[in-house]
């Protein structure tokens, strides 16, 4: 069997969040990149699902989809997590503890943030904002590659100020992305969070 390497990989994960955006973005990367499923994560914390069929033109249509599937490209430069269900009630806090261990586990060179949140509750200044797509990095360096090319795309950063914690509180209905936030800031994990408004 071909040997898994995650260490200096980009972690792609979404947030179960309003719209679903960030999960049918993954769907997008996963088939466009080609990417191959590597594992699953399981875990006791997600609402159990299961499918008879992967869902994507190049894998075999008899891959059964679970809860939690972990991809990665041929190249192994893009490792994609993709997340079909969401915590079960009042385990939010436990799953985001657990994706922080998995990333730790890994060794991911950082982790890219997909997550959507209600833009009828954002504040009066991001009314203004052009994009429906904002950004925001936790831990990460001022000269990250990554970072500097969100913001030469002039993607509006979540917050004007640089207070990430204040940064947080403009998500709302964003699934687990709070929790997995703060505890990515309180371990120094460098993480670019997009947010699709």
């Amino acid at each position: 069997s071909k040997q898994v390497h995650t260490q200096g990989s980009t972690l792609i994960l979404p947030c179960v969040s309003i719209g679903n955006v960030p999960q049918l973005a993954v769907d997008l990367l996963i088939n466009t990149l080609e990417a191959t499923r590597i594992g699953i994560i399981h875990t006791s914390t997600l609402l159990p699902i299961s499918s008879s069929t992967s869902g994507f033109d190049h894998l075999p249509k008899e891959q059964r989809s679970v809860p939690v599937e972990v991809y990665q490209t041929s190249d192994s430069k893009w490792t994609i997590l993709q997340q079909r269900s969401p915590p079960l009630p009042k385990h939010q806090k436990k799953w985001a503890r657990e994706l922080v261990e998995f990333i730790k586990q890994g060794e991911f060179a950082k982790v890219v943030l997909l997550t959507s949140s209600d833009a009828a509750l954002r504040a009066d200044k991001m009314i203004d904002n052009a994009s429906n797509i904002c950004t925001l990095a936790i831990s990460c360096k001022s000269d990250d590659e990554l970072v500097l090319g969100l913001q030469s795309l002039a993607l509006n950063p979540l917050h004007e100020q640089s207070n990430e914690m204040e940064s947080l509180q403009q998500l709302h209905s964003a699934g687990v992305a709070k929790p997995f936030l703060r505890l990515c800031q309180e371990a120094q994990l460098p993480v670019v969070v997009l947010v699709a408004l």
